[in-house]
């Protein structure tokens, strides 16, 4: 009669247990209820122990007990850790990115952003249930980087009033925070994302002057010369872009920050230098790229800062086989500056189509000079430029060459390149040129803490191949290995004949 008593309480005890889990699992609301089953349980448990200690001790004293007892030891920690395991996996992320160029995974840019976030953003995702998954796979990134960021996928067809309120189509994201938002109409990435959270959260809005009245590229222009790609990722890196003609304006605005001088074929009026060197003197930053150019001469306000631009145009022969000819300089070297360590880190290289190189001209007291970029040691100057180039040491400068000087000073900051080609619709986007430049632009415009890689773009590649490469492969593919196979076959046949 004890024993079957002890049976029904021990019963009773695990079956307590089991409801509790269950209870936990379906309603976890009833805390009372699933408290009261875990307490009658571990205290039926205890009591159906003590009133058969006897039987338990003789029962636990067994060889096969023992044995058994160690088993379900081994498989209680096994199960032990995996819940371990889990536990650690769900409460810390962790990601690991094999892709090419970890497009996967957020840049360094992006992370920095985000992580200045101090109010709630709202993204709205109005896109096709084919694209859903894209979406949030890189919007739960991104709340992972910073919980202040919230996301929705809206379906256009059942969610009316939303659609209306921000009077969006499908293929629309629209990002939400302090009451102002903005739309992304383009594809959504990362690049996009990013560009629109700067523009919303992070910044006042500064302003970027383009120089005109000289034959500079136009910001306008959307042919292969023109530099309307350079503007159009100034303005989605959340600047407000402008144009002045200094023979006209008495003075640079206030409000401008940056003058990016692209390519000018005319010379520099006195006053207009005099305007350019007030403007630097009262913490204004310049960009200023130049082209070879004939007779060229350094407009006073860049040798003023003890910065020369040479007369000739750069050839590299080691650059040729990559970048389609001599005369385009591939440089993969570079200064130690915030604005090319991201370039300098990841190994990225920069091209700069048919350019000339600057000199450090002297020293002055209150102004640094770092070069930014270099040419490879068996590049030169070439003064005369022909159908045939050739080194000659009495008239031609030995690389390695600048291609890129930043001047520092309490005041401003100038950075000038020896080319404006790269950042021309042609070559923006080949290399890193677009991070160069909008890093540049960034530093200028004291946003330095902003500069890295952009966000990263799935893009194609290219091979390129010298010929030397080129006949190379035909011969191993075309003759030598099919050569080779027949060979084999043959000694092969004849072995075989003689047995």
């Amino acid at each position: 009669m004890k024993l079957k008593l002890i049976k029904i309480i021990g019963t009773s005890g695990i079956v307590a247990l089991i409801l509790a889990g269950l209870v936990l699992l379906l309603t976890p609301s009833l805390l009372y209820l699933r408290s009261g089953l875990i307490i009658f349980g571990f205290f039926s448990l205890i009591a159906a122990l003590v009133l058969n200690f006897k039987g338990v001790r003789s029962f636990l004293l067994k060889k096969s007990t023992r044995s058994t007892s160690f088993s379900f030891i081994i498989v209680l920690f096994v199960i032990s850790l995996l819940v371990a395991l889990n536990y650690i996996a769900y409460r810390y992320s962790f990601r690991f990115d094999f892709s090419e160029g970890e497009i996967h995974t957020l840049s360094e840019q992006s992370e920095k952003i985000i992580k200045r976030i101090r109010s709630e953003v709202m993204v709205y995702g109005f896109l096709k249930e084919e694209n859903r998954a894209d979406f949030e796979a890189l919007m739960k990134i991104y709340q992972a980087g910073n919980p202040l960021i919230k996301y929705r996928f809206v379906d256009v067809g059942s969610e009316i009033d939303l659609t209306k309120k921000y009077d969006v189509t499908y293929g629309t994201v629209v990002v939400e925070t302090d009451g102002k938002n903005l739309r992304i109409e383009e594809r959504f990435s990362e690049s996009t994302l990013t560009n629109a959270l700067l523009k919303l959260q992070l910044r006042m809005e500064k302003k970027i002057a383009f120089l005109v009245g000289h034959g500079e590229r136009s910001i306008h222009d959307n042919d292969t010369g023109g530099i309307s790609q350079f503007n159009s990722t100034l303005i989605g890196q959340g600047y407000n872009i402008t144009e002045i003609n200094l023979v006209v304006a008495k003075s640079i605005p206030d409000d401008i920050e940056l003058l990016i001088i692209t390519a000018p074929r005319d010379t520099f009026l006195e006053k207009e230098n005099r305007i350019i060197t007030a403007f630097i003197a009262g913490n204004g930053s310049v960009i200023y790229l130049q082209d070879p150019q004939k007779d060229l001469k350094t407009p006073s306000f860049i040798a003023e800062l003890g910065i020369r631009i040479l007369n000739g145009t750069i050839i590299d022969p080691d650059a040729a086989p990559f970048s389609g000819g001599a005369e385009i300089p591939l440089v993969g070297r570079y200064g130690d500056h915030g604005v090319t360590s991201g370039l300098k880190k990841e190994s990225l290289r920069t091209l700069y189509p048919v350019a000339t190189a600057l000199k450090e001209d002297r020293k002055i007291e209150g102004l640094k000079l770092t070069p930014l970029a270099y040419t490879s040691p068996r590049s030169w100057l070439e003064s005369e430029v022909a159908e045939k180039v050739k080194y000659d040491e009495r008239s031609d400068l030995k690389g390695p060459l600048i291609v890129g000087l930043i001047s520092e000073s309490q005041s401003g900051k100038v950075i000038v390149f020896g080319d404006s080609d790269f950042a021309s619709n042609q070559f923006f986007l080949l290399g890193a040129n677009k991070n160069l430049l909008v890093n540049a632009a960034r530093y200028a415009t004291n946003e330095g803490e902003l500069i890295s890689i952009l966000p990263k773009e799935m893009r194609f590649h290219q091979i390129l191949l010298s010929n030397s490469q080129i006949q190379l492969i035909r011969f191993f593919a075309g003759i030598f290995i099919p050569f080779s196979i027949t060979l084999c076959g043959i000694r092969v046949w004849w072995r075989r004949r003689r047995l």
